[in-house]
């Protein structure tokens, strides 16, 4: 007679570059572990692949990639998590679909507001198509967390004469903007590092109550840590 599989979780950090996501990340892995092992979890795993684009592809992300590297970025984060999934561990992935979308329309207004040239007009195809591509995914359910989390820009002080709307702070705005109009109810983390930890592993300890994997795989649409699936009160 076997025993049933571990249950496992499916989770996600989103933000701008510059939340750094990828220590909070770490850092929640580490401190949630007798967590999971008290609540007979399958192990965490951290699932970043940023670092793939610029060490062993070559290229680079943010401010100055493009629709490829955005496109790559999917992949690369969507191929390890099948791994994971393989194997039966939980993991948490630094960025999703949602950081994606924010950047590729970040870039096609950056692109708008320049003077406009065959060239330029090439590109903002490209990004357009990409966009599209990745809200189509986004829309028929490539997107099935059990937990997310919406890591914030630190703020900053602005020096007068400085300019403050920084491509790290569209994205930023883009994502704050896809959580209210798509009504995610992603939650915000504030705070230190500490505290943003001690949030996620509060969401835990509320929302995870013993699910077995079958009943975990069975829902749609998952953002446990808020009040329900689509963040929208339902007494509205």
């Amino acid at each position: 007679m076997t025993s049933d599989p571990q249950p496992r979780l499916e989770m996600c950090l989103i933000g701008a570059p510059g939340a750094h996501k990828t220590h909070l990340a770490e850092a929640f892995e580490e401190q949630s572990r007798d967590f999971f092992r008290e609540n007979d979890l399958a192990p965490l795993a951290v699932v970043d692949t940023n670092h793939l684009l610029s060490q062993k592809q070559g290229r680079v992300s943010g401010y100055r990639g493009d629709h490829y590297s955005t496109l790559a970025n999917y992949f690369n984060r969507a191929a390890m998590e099948d791994v994971i999934r393989a194997r039966g561990d939980s993991f948490i992935s630094v960025g999703c679909l949602i950081d994606a979308l924010a950047h590729l329309n970040v870039r096609m207004s950056m692109l708008s507001r320049m003077v406009q040239t065959e060239e330029s007009e090439a590109m903002m195809q490209r990004e357009f198509l990409v966009g599209n591509l990745i809200q189509t995914y986004f829309m028929d359910g490539r997107w099935r967390v059990n937990f997310c989390w919406y890591v914030p820009l630190p703020e900053k002080i602005v020096v007068p004469g400085q300019d403050a709307d920084t491509y790290p702070g569209q994205v930023d705005a883009v994502i704050r903007d896809i959580n209210l109009k798509m009504q995610l109810g992603i939650p915000v983390l504030d705070g230190t590092d500490e505290e943003k930890v001690a949030k996620m592993l509060e969401d835990l300890r509320t929302n995870y109550t013993g699910q077995k994997l079958s009943e975990l795989e069975e829902m749609e649409q998952v953002v446990l840590g808020v009040e329900n699936a689509a963040g929208v009160n339902e007494s509205e």
